[in-house]
């Protein structure tokens, strides 16, 4: 007869180190709720901006965030920096929800003990989802924290992986929650992105097939509800199914334009890991600290595995009291030599390879044992029957796709991208350490491993903090106010004065509000939304690829005659990222028919300036050209 695993010794250490876990997922969310009112970047972050302003601007685009966004945006009246605040929070509620199927998973039912300690188990899971929710913020780890197609991909991913564990229970109603909710995840993910929309059905279909039977239902449900779901979008969007076709395909011929690693080719792509020696040293550091940890609960003696616990649970505990207290990473003499890189979270994979080489080094000598022994001979008890814990390893696995999936289509490194959604790699690596758990312990065994994820997540939020993607100073240093419309950020003094300079020197100029900017710099979508412009055909003319002039003179087709000749030109001759002149004559201008009327100084590229000009009234006489050159 199996004796019963003894209760903890120290129950009020497991609510320590749950605490622990609970207020440093809390203390991530505050952080970047607290800094969403700094900073602004002005390529990415302008471009999202333009698209949420004003998305019907735009009648070609291959993601549809614009509009999805759009109607929070307005019923926050342009305010950033709280649009910032709820789509953090929004992330944040999704992802506890989501972290508590998980550690709902990792943890039995009886995992607090006999005796007076049972109640309390409901209120650990909730400090260990909390945690493990703060992991998500690790897709605005470059700070560029405007809800965007990134943001977008992560809710729709964490809708879906939340419907897998709806689907999974025995009540019919979650089940049809689950189809539901799968359905919703993926029409926001082809909102999204279209290309990682159909990754994200594979990956559902993997798991209703390991489902089977009881999977027909949600499956049915999930597809209906995805069908019906996207022709609300198309008739929300352009009015009919047929016109927005119309758009998915102008959009996907102007990406393919670009040559930007779009094509069909492209997607099929397996991209080199470029990590930096600390890159690679916090991942090998992340997966031997779980690998030893998982090892020496399973090795040690009960006595010195109990001090081990002790030991481990207040190594945790501090972790997180000194990424709190000492801002660890977040000082800017400490991120001045850090360059921002793609592959910054890619260590957390870290977690999922010491599980399975755990997990090797667990049940390979069990089964060499089953293998050699005589009939009839009893497993290994220290391993939980494989058959229960199929569904969490499956699970598992499943998890370690999402990243990829949602990166599917980028024009970046696919690694780089997919480390953004680190929390799965996080939750897909714990649900693999589920058989290595040692019964009853499992709360002891995760905390540990679940502090160093938020600690590493926290250490690169605060380096983004301390050196934000394309801007020059920390944004603690950021003190200077600046207006947005009805909101106000705070920002460096270099970028607050290029920014009131700019809006002055256009408004002295003549710049109507509202008015249109040929964006020939390549890299301003953001000057433009400071100066209440828009841009026509594209929300950002990308500029240094070898399809751009292609790729805006297409776009510029079905832009009405009127707008094109009376827009302003945004122009930052002799850089890398300029565009060409020559665009102008695809609707019968040229450079002669503007003329210069501000000068301005970014804060950031290569030291050049910034020229406004202005379209000289005689350009107006060539409306009829313009005409005839669109309808050839």
């Amino acid at each position: 007869m199996n004796k019963e695993a003894p209760p903890t010794p120290w129950p009020w250490l497991r609510i320590i180190g749950a605490a622990g876990l609970g207020l440093g997922g809390l203390y991530l969310l505050y952080t970047v709720l607290h800094a969403s009112s700094a900073g602004f970047e002005f390529t990415d972050e302008g471009f999202y901006l333009l698209w949420l302003k004003d998305p019907w601007v735009y009648t070609a685009s291959a993601t549809q965030f614009g509009f999805v966004y759009h109607g929070l945006y307005r019923l926050l009246d342009g305010d950033i920096a709280l649009l910032r605040q709820v789509n953090f929070l929004l992330t944040y509620v999704l992802s506890a929800i989501f972290g508590s199927f998980v550690i709902r998973d990792l943890l039995p039912a009886g995992n607090a003990g006999p005796g007076p300690h049972g109640h309390h188990r409901r209120g650990l899971n909730t400090l260990f989802a909390l945690g493990l929710a703060g992991t998500a913020f690790a897709f605005p780890a470059s700070w560029i924290a405007t809800p965007s197609y990134n943001s977008l991909i992560m809710q729709a991913a964490l809708l879906i992986g939340i419907s897998f564990y709806l689907i999974r229970s025995r009540g019919l109603l979650s089940r049809i929650s689950g189809g539901l909710m799968m359905g919703l995840g993926g029409v926001l993910a082809f909102q999204a992105k279209p290309t990682a929309a159909a990754a994200f059905a594979l990956v559902a279909l993997l798991f209703l097939l390991t489902e089977r039977r009881r999977a027909l239902v949600p499956l049915l449900i999930a597809g209906a509800s995805a069908l019906v779901g996207l022709l609300l979008f198309a008739h929300a969007i352009d009015g009919s199914l047929s016109a927005h076709i119309q758009r998915l395909r102008e959009g996907a011929s102007i990406m393919g334009l670009l040559a930007a690693n779009h094509t069909l080719g492209d997607l099929l792509r397996l991209d080199p890991i470029h990590m930096t020696s600390a890159e690679t040293a916090a991942a090998l550091s992340l997966m031997l600290a779980s690998l030893l940890w998982l090892l020496s609960l399973r090795l040690l003696l009960p006595l010195r595995r109990r001090l081990g616990i002790f030991i481990g649970m207040g190594m945790a505990v501090s972790g997180i009291l000194a990424l709190i207290l000492f801002q660890v990473g977040r000082a800017p003499e400490f991120a001045a030599g850090v360059d921002f890189s793609y592959f910054r979270l890619i260590p957390t994979l870290g977690f999922a390879v010491a599980a399975l080489i755990a997990l090797a080094m667990a049940m390979l000598p069990a089964l060499a044992m089953a293998i050699l022994s005589a009939p009839g001979t009893p497993r290994d008890a220290s391993l939980p029957p494989f058959p229960n814990l199929r569904p969490s390893l499956v699970t598992g696995f499943l998890f370690l796709l999402f990243p990829l999936a949602a990166s599917f289509g980028t024009n970046n490194n696919m690694w780089g991208s997919s480390s953004q959604h680190a929390l799965f790699w996080i939750a897909g690596g714990l649900l693999l350490m589920r058989p290595l758990l040692p019964p009853r312990r499992e709360p002891e065994a995760l905390i540990p491993i679940v502090a160093l994820a938020i600690i590493y997540v926290g250490i690169t939020v605060h380096l983004s903090l301390a050196a934000p993607y394309r801007q020059t100073a920390s944004l603690d240093a950021a003190h200077r106010e600046v207006s947005f419309g009805n909101a106000r950020l705070r920002l460096s003094d270099d970028f607050a004065d290029s920014i009131e300079q700019s809006r002055a020197l256009a408004r002295q100029a003549g710049f109507p509000e509202g008015g249109w900017i040929l964006d020939f710099s390549g890299r301003s979508p953001g000057l433009v939304y400071v100066l209440g412009g828009k841009t026509p055909g594209l929300a950002w003319w990308t500029g240094g690829y070898p399809g751009t002039t292609a790729m805006v003179t297409y776009a510029l087709k079905d832009v009405s005659c009127e707008d094109l000749l009376s827009a302003w030109i945004l122009a930052e001759p002799g850089t890398p990222l300029a565009l060409d002149p020559a665009i102008l004559t695809s609707f019968g201008a040229s450079e002669n028919d503007y003329e210069a009327v501000a000068r301005f100084m970014p804060p950031t590229g290569w030291g050049v300036p910034q020229y406004l000009l202005r379209p000289k009234p005689e350009l107006a006489a060539k409306l009829t050209a313009c005409r005839a050159l669109q309808r050839n």
